[in-house]
């Protein structure tokens, strides 16, 4: 039935296509139609695979979330995400050609509840699951007795994987970058009972960018003196070439704006349109701004870069041979939030997707801002601080892992607000139809092995922040064969 229905859509379609009157007529063969039918039938068996997937979601007697721990309680916990393996001693890390695996979870399969995949699958020892970020071919181990832990390798420049700061970092010269061993929580979910899982990607991020804020009065300090370092590497990098000595351009020295002041005059006189005024009103406070902008900066700009290098200066001797203190990354953060750079801010013609009217930019005004170069405003450039409040996120997950009672508790409990949010929408599922469309899944034949969401938690990306998707006959898994499984990427 929905077969037909579709296929006299599509043919309603082909029929109102149109053509060029004196274009050649060809007759239709056989093979057309076989090939149109062929084509009609792959859409028609995607379109009922795909409904078949949504109505079976949310139905399953049991599935399991493996929950990243925010705050961490357990570093060896039940299991983890990425990092590395506790694999049996003298068994050798698995490779495929020349590409090494990296792991992305090992879990205590004793902790596993028994419905978890209809009852199928180990009860006991450890199950590694991993992957060759080259391939994308998974590899899963099963094995009783876990040796010392080992680390995956780095990740490489090419490694596809690792998401865009990942592979950024992997570019770096002499900086080594891999994904962090993050404890879990095993935590069964019982159809129509809480599930901890959270739809979409954390909003977190993009709502503190668009939200003025100081790193000094929220305490997002460095924590070591390479996260010092890397904070005035980041200032310097945005100041210093930003003085200009050719002069204001021509439409905004003085002749200019005046010729523009006398065009709105002009056009007040002339009755044109209140709406049309008031945005050439806004342009012409614009330009004024831009050019308060310019003088004043202009003025500080080389008082500001010589701080700047002064300071990092100071930090470079004094990273090599005293301990980091909070006292003195405190003054150095005082003298940081000291120094003053000036912002424009005007009213945007879009907001919320809504356009405002000239009226109501021109009430709310074109400012100029002196914040302190430690701000972030989401209408002001540089944005250095916002960089750096990601760059220390990400510096601060090893030291976290390792032991959060070495960081600044202002910092963690930051911290932990990110990747709480984070982690409620990055968890591992097992057992279930997968969340997002696969081409191959049947549900009386295959089970969900592992479903692994693109993260920020733990800086993997899968297709364009996709979903990974491992599956495994019931058969295979019911006698313990981990040698077919078929990975896929959401779509």
């Amino acid at each position: 039935m929905a077969y037909g229905k579709i296929f006299s859509k599509v043919r309603a379609l082909l029929g109102k296509a149109q053509e060029p009157a004196d274009a050649p007529r060809r007759k239709i063969t056989a093979a057309d139609r076989e090939l149109a039918e062929k084509l009609l039938d792959g859409m028609v068996s995607q379109v009922l695979h795909e409904q078949e997937m949504d109505e079976a979601r949310g139905t399953e007697p049991l599935l399991v979330r493996l929950v990243p721990q925010v705050p961490v309680r357990d570093r060896e916990a039940v299991g983890w995400i990425g990092g590395g393996a506790r694999l049996p001693a003298g068994l050798e890390w698995p490779t495929v050609g020349d590409s090494t695996f990296q792991l992305l979870v090992q879990l205590d399969c004793s902790r596993l509840p028994a419905g978890l995949w209809e009852g199928l699958g180990p009860r006991h020892g450890w199950l590694a699951i991993f992957l060759d970020p080259q391939s994308i071919e998974a590899k899963v181990l099963h094995f009783s007795d876990a040796s010392e832990f080992r680390s995956s390798p780095p990740i490489l420049k090419d490694c596809s994987i690792a998401g865009y700061d990942g592979r950024k970092r992997a570019e770096a010269s002499n900086y080594t970058w891999s994904f962090p061993r993050w404890p879990i929580d095993i935590v069964p979910v019982e159809h129509g009972r809480d599930d901890p899982y959270r739809e979409g990607r954390s909003q977190i991020g993009s709502q503190r960018y668009g939200t003025r804020h100081d790193i000094v009065t929220e305490q997002r300090w460095p924590f070591d003196w390479p996260t010092a370092q890397m904070m005035m590497d980041g200032a310097l990098s945005a100041y210093e070439g930003r003085a200009s000595s050719n002069g204001l351009p021509d439409f905004l020295k003085p002749a200019a704006l005046a010729k523009a002041r006398q065009a709105i005059i002009d056009a007040e006189q002339a009755g044109t349109a209140a709406d049309e005024v008031a945005n050439m009103r806004i342009n012409y406070d614009e330009r004024c701004a831009m050019v308060a902008v310019a003088e004043f900066n202009a003025k500080n700009h080389a008082t500001v870069v010589d701080r700047l290098r002064a300071l990092k200066a100071r930090i470079d001797a004094v990273a090599a041979s005293e301990a980091f203190s909070s006292d003195a990354i405190g003054s150095v953060m005082a003298e940081m939030k000291a120094m003053m750079w000036m912002h424009s801010s005007v009213p945007p013609q879009y907001r919320d997707g809504k356009k405002l009217s000239g009226a109501e930019r021109l009430a709310e005004g074109v400012q100029t801002l002196a914040l302190p170069l430690t701000t972030h405003d989401p209408s002001a450039a540089p944005k250095w601080v916002y960089d750096f409040e990601t760059r220390l996120l990400e510096a601060a997950k090893p030291a976290y892992l390792r032991d959060p009672t070495a960081l600044p508790a202002a910092l963690v409990a930051d911290c932990e607000e990110v990747w709480s949010d984070q982690a409620a929408r990055d968890m591992l599922s097992m057992g279930h139809v997968p969340q997002k469309y696969i081409h191959r899944y049947d549900q009386a034949e295959d089970v969900t092995l592992v479903e692994i969401p693109s993260s920020n938690l733990i800086g993997w990306q899968f297709g364009d922040v996709d979903n990974l998707v491992i599956t495994i006959s019931k058969a295979d898994l019911s006698r313990g064969d981990f040698s077919k499984l078929l990975v896929q990427v959401t779509n």
